[in-house]
């Protein structure tokens, strides 16, 4: 991945400013699509005051105030004047811009701030916590920092809990007396006398110098070489700057011998190289971000060949065709528009060039973005195999299920996250592992096993039913919208078997059974062994039960969903025990429904593939849940028989 976006990078700077490309994006708009807006702390020297502005922010605010993102690594001391939050500048930002190679009339205008609006705990406290914003002088807050100190002082870090409560008492000021909200705020940023730093000359000046000089480390000594291009000109191995970690530098284990000293024998690059990877970081992360499903990725393209050198508007057109088609492959809702922008990302490619796709999901952290998988080399014909394998399942459901016109299918990628359970802390997921094994296997064309993901499936089921919380697919009342879940699952496996990412099974010989057409091709055509078979038609007499349990409750009070019956099924699993115990217990219900006359094939088909299996039964509990089930959805959901003329 390294590779890639260090060519994204050189691509970049061979057209752009190298402090433009550095630029960091962020979202211009609330949750409600209203402007967010960016707060102009402004330090007024003449008349010793501090001014809170607040403006609309467009699509011009992060190049105008130059918002970009830390310098350095999370421990690195801040002296930018754009962030997304304002603890920086208001702590370390003031007095470490004043240490920098500055014009004389600006230096002293900073060191005045910093005596005249900043409360100094003291040389033995740390650069990036000596100075806070004084809110007490200012007349934001009514304690002074001293005594809101003494209440942290016994803390692990006590001036870091001062910071972060300062931060609080700044956010509820902002919503008082400018109604400027949390989620409103897009970017804070520092002026003095009314001028905004960021968009002042000099400090452009400054930020260029220290983008294009390198600062030199302790391993400069020794003669490196670059890793990506072998040159040995100003090479370093501090590579502390990336925001992307998949590469770190700050554990003793991955130091040759275990020597902090010896991480230029991992990674080394020249500042060439170093420039072009930073500001490849910048460009991924502000135009190569997406989703698939509720998961960040980055979606990085690889050209490996090219009739035509690709330029920046080409990595722009890519970039934007890719995360369509991505956005669209979570759920493709109508074949022919996600077959049209399959045909619009290889124009946008360009005829005659080929290119692979790395997926390199993540999670931020602090100001971290840590690599959760990487996924590389995919070939984007995966995409359209997606969508031909939808088609094929979409065909197949529709011929046996009444589909509901205003609920919402999902039918695509997002079946996988949807039909894998994922435990979510504070809505984020937290053990996300197993479900980017699938989208590996998905991508890769590789196996799976078939055990597994009826046992994911069985286990959405079962939170559904027992309605836990905390889970990606935990919902209000789930257990009255079963049906409809287990249904999704049945999708889920028909996808993945047109895919190719789970073997089908060895298809039964339906013409021993004694059923109707309907039945029998649904068994062909999910492609049920005997076994199966016999364990899908007793799950159609349990769905065909709930039928009549609910239609008799219906009549008589019009209440909502009321099928005992469904208690007879156990969703933590059905051992084969419980298979045979259910199969005894199902007769008496149907004649207790006088029902039996109506089902008395399907109870004596059932019985015979059970009977001739019992003995070499292969299928666990989970399996056999799932089997039943399908039976009872198919009961349920499916569509009414076209009545035929004898």
């Amino acid at each position: 991945m390294l590779e890639e976006i260090i060519e994204i990078g050189e691509k970049i700077l061979a057209e752009q400013d190298i402090i433009d490309s550095r630029i960091v994006k962020v979202n211009i708009e609330d949750d409600k699509n209203n402007p967010k807006k960016i707060v102009i702390i402004d330090f007024d020297t003449a008349n010793k005051k501090v001014n809170f502005k607040v403006k609309e922010m467009d699509e011009n605010t992060v190049s105008q105030y130059l918002n970009l993102g830390r310098d350095g690594g999370p421990n690195a001391n801040q002296w930018y004047v754009t962030f997304t939050n304002s603890v920086s500048l208001t702590s370390e930002v003031v007095s470490q811009l004043a240490e920098k190679e500055i014009p004389a009339d600006i230096k002293e205008k900073l060191n005045l701030i910093t005596d005249e609006f900043y409360y100094d705990f003291g040389e033995d406290v740390t650069p990036k916590y000596r100075y806070m914003l004084d809110w007490y002088k200012i007349g934001v807050i009514s304690e002074s920092l001293k005594e809101i100190y003494e209440k942290y002082k016994d803390e692990s870090k006590p001036y870091k809990e001062v910071q972060s409560y300062l931060q609080k008492e700044l956010q509820k000021y902002l919503e008082k007396s400018k109604g400027a909200k949390k989620k409103q705020i897009g970017l804070y940023t520092l002026s003095i006398d009314g001028q905004a730093v960021g968009s002042s000359k000099w400090y452009r000046d400054l930020v260029k110098k220290r983008l294009t000089v390198q600062e030199r480390s302790s391993m400069e000594s020794k003669e490196l070489y670059c890793s990506f291009c072998g040159s040995k000109e100003e090479c370093t191995s501090d590579l502390s700057e990336m925001s992307i970690k998949y590469y770190t530098t700050n554990q003793l284990i991955f130091a040759n011998n275990f020597d902090r000293k010896n991480y230029d024998k991992n990674m080394v690059l020249c500042k060439s190289c170093k420039d072009k990877l930073l500001t490849g970081e910048k460009f991924v992360q502000n135009h190569m971000q997406g989703k698939i499903s509720k998961l960040d990725v980055y979606i990085i393209p690889h050209i490996i060949y090219s009739s035509y050198e690709f330029k920046q508007k080409d990595l722009y057109r890519l970039s934007d065709k890719l995360k369509q088609t991505i956005n669209t492959a979570n759920n493709i809702e109508n074949l022919k528009i996600y077959k049209y922008g399959l045909q619009e990302l290889n124009e946008a490619v360009g005829e005659g060039n080929h290119y692979l796709i790395n997926f390199a999901f993540y999670k931020k952290m602090n100001q971290a973005t840590k690599i959760l998988k990487l996924i590389k080399d995919i070939n984007p014909g995966i995409f359209e195999k997606i969508g031909e394998s939808i088609n094929e399942a979409q065909f197949t459901f529709e011929k046996y299920f009444q589909l509901i016109p205003k609920r919402k299918y999902q039918r695509g990628l997002n079946l996988v996250y949807y039909m894998t359970p994922i435990r979510l802390s504070q809505k984020v997921p937290t053990q996300y592992q197993n479900v980017l094994n699938i989208y590996e296997a998905l991508f890769y064309g590789r196996k799976l096993n078939r055990e597994e993901i009826i046992s994911n499936i069985t286990e959405c089921l079962k939170i559904n039913w027992f309605e836990q919380v905390d889970y990606n697919v935990s919902s209000p009342n789930s257990k009255d919208f079963i049906d409809f879940r287990i249904s999704d699952g049945l999708y889920y496996m028909l996808f993945l078997e047109n895919m190719g990412n789970v073997e089908r099974s060895k298809i039964m010989d339906v013409s021993k059974l004694n059923l109707k057409d309907n039945y029998k091709g649904y068994i062909t055509d999910m492609r049920y062994d005997d076994q199966q078979a016999s364990l899908f038609l007793l799950g159609c007499l349990v769905g065909a039960v709930g039928r009549s349990q609910n239609s008799k409750a219906a009549a008589a009070d019009n209440s909502g969903t009321y099928k005992p019956i469904l208690n007879k099924i156990n969703f933590n699993g059905m051992d084969f025990v419980k298979v045979k115990r259910l199969s005894n217990e199902i007769l008496n219900k149907l004649r207790q429904e006088k029902i039996l006359r109506y089902t008395e094939a399907i109870f004596s088909a059932h019985k015979m593939l059970m009977g001739l299996n019992e003995k070499n039964w292969k299928y666990n509990k989970d399996e056999n849940l799932y089997y039943i089930l399908s039976g009872y959805a198919y009961e349920t959901m499916k569509k009414k028989e076209e009545k035929k003329d004898e």
